[in-house]
């Protein structure tokens, strides 16, 4: 827990004092992404910490985006990972999901994300970006984390960290801060292994084991992305 202050998570708690003109009004934002069909979004603590209210955009395969309610279910703040249930008499519930949720990674596997980093400035439209595996550990060795060298923004946390085949392993999470290490720092971020999340999820009542996947294996990620964008949401907190 020392360690902590030596990283900055990638989530906008305040916005600048250039978005007063805007007529959004939350104070921040994050990503999520789908773990059941029924409506449960996975995202990290800190995104929808303190939340009064809290909005999801999700797009659908027509290119359209709707927004809906959401709950804060579950929330491990030791392991940052919370599950966030859409309730919401619009929504309609989803079929299979295209991914599982895979606990084996190895080192220099390529991965990467989607997610909605700085949408106030980059745009509303996801972003995605890809590396790999650079150590099966965090900071100080933090077994909890996998360093990734997949470049990350404010508002990239909570976002699902995919394979190449298209499961999801992690949730990404924070950089590494370079004033606080007392040196310039490139590119090393962190995502929290899904094993995680998935020990949260087992705590729902009912809760079904999440399978899926298999179907992007063999696509190009940009096939694979035409997918999965779908199950990747911005969430807003107010």
């Amino acid at each position: 827990e020392k360690y902590q202050s030596k990283l900055i998570k990638v989530y906008p708690a305040t916005k600048s004092s250039s978005d007063e003109k805007n007529i959004d009004s939350s104070r921040g934002s994050g990503s999520g992404f789908f773990i059941s069909s029924s409506g449960i979004i996975a995202t990290n603590a800190h995104v929808i910490q303190d939340a009064v209210r809290i909005e999801l955009s999700i797009s659908s395969e027509d290119g359209y985006t709707t927004n809906y309610k959401g709950k804060v279910l579950l929330v491990d703040n030791k392991n940052d990972v919370a599950l966030v249930q859409i309730v919401d008499d619009n929504f309609k519930p989803l079929g299979n999901l295209p991914y599982s949720l895979v606990e084996k990674a190895e080192v220099g596997e390529k991965v990467f994300t989607i997610g909605y980093p700085l949408n106030n400035i980059m745009g509303s439209n996801f972003k995605v970006t890809d590396g790999i595996i650079s150590s099966k550990s965090g900071i100080a060795d933090d077994i909890r984390f996998f360093q990734i060298s997949v470049p990350l923004q404010a508002g990239n946390s909570g976002g699902p960290l995919f394979n190449n085949e298209g499961d999801i392993i992690g949730i990404t999470s924070s950089k590494l801060n370079s004033k606080a290490v007392g040196t310039s720092v490139e590119n090393v971020n962190y995502a929290v292994k899904i094993s995680y999340l998935i020990n949260l999820y087992t705590m729902l009542p009912n809760s079904n084991k999440i399978v899926g996947g298999g179907q992007l294996a063999n696509k190009e990620l940009k096939d694979q992305v035409k997918i999965l964008k779908n199950y990747v949401c911005l969430i807003k907190v107010f």
